[in-house]
């Protein structure tokens, strides 16, 4: 696991030294927008990490037929899953000028859909630990 966020703290280091790739955001939408997507980001963070505890710690197991098969490979089960977060940060952001609304309700349906996973794999193992 710890392999495959060397590219992500790689980028955290040089991120202040390099400009960034998209011009600042300019109306309330881009900055919800923007708001949205570090919080879907983080979210799915939270998403890799637990699930990839519990699969380590051998008390669950991948439901997605997408990473299933990679599930007992640690380093390849977060670069397949978290690229898939990757894709969409870059389609958002590819589309925030071009279709701000569009892009504003698609981040927020996405930090939905990440907060529910999130919570359904926190009460999955608090229900499995009996408490």
């Amino acid at each position: 696991m710890n392999l495959a966020l060397l590219p992500l703290i790689v980028m955290l280091a040089l991120e202040p030294r390099a400009e960034l790739p998209w011009p600042p955001a300019e109306t309330v939408a881009q900055h919800a927008t923007h708001i949205g997507i570090t919080i879907g980001a983080v979210l799915g963070v939270a998403d890799i990490s637990r699930t990839m505890f519990e699969l380590g710690a051998k008390r669950a197991y991948e439901r997605n037929p997408l990473l299933a098969p990679v599930q007992d490979q640690p380093e390849l089960f977060a670069v397949v899953k978290s690229s898939a977060d990757a894709a969409v940060v870059w389609y958002l952001l590819a589309r925030r000028e071009t279709r701000p609304k569009t892009t504003l309700v698609a981040t927020w349906l996405w930090v939905g859909m990440r907060t529910a996973v999130v919570w359904h794999n926190y009460r999955t193992v608090v229900a499995a630990r009996g408490r």
